[in-house]
């Protein structure tokens, strides 16, 4: 099982595809050197095992950050003001 820690920024969905978290992955020094590389992701809810909230807050200001969902058919929920970060597997 490999942790990421990643700023979630929407949970949605695409057509047909189950739900999504839109995240911005902050790499560990690890897969920083594995040559992971920070920037957003997708990850379907379904598939992660494991989550913990982060204390820390992040800005809910990311380049490329689209509170409408970029494509996604339908949007549950967006970041609107500062939230935690999280550690999922």
């Amino acid at each position: 099982m490999e942790w990421r820690i990643v700023e979630p920024y929407l949970i949605g969905a695409f057509a047909r595809k189950y739900a999504q978290l839109s995240a911005w992955l902050l790499p560990t020094p690890e897969q920083l050197l594995a040559g992971q590389k920070e920037g957003w992701r997708t990850y379907t809810l379904r598939n992660i095992s494991d989550l913990q909230i982060l204390e820390e807050k992040f800005p809910t200001t990311r380049i490329g950050y689209d509170p409408k969902g970029s494509g996604m058919h339908e949007v549950f929920c967006a970041a609107t003001v500062e939230s935690s970060p999280l550690r999922i597997a």
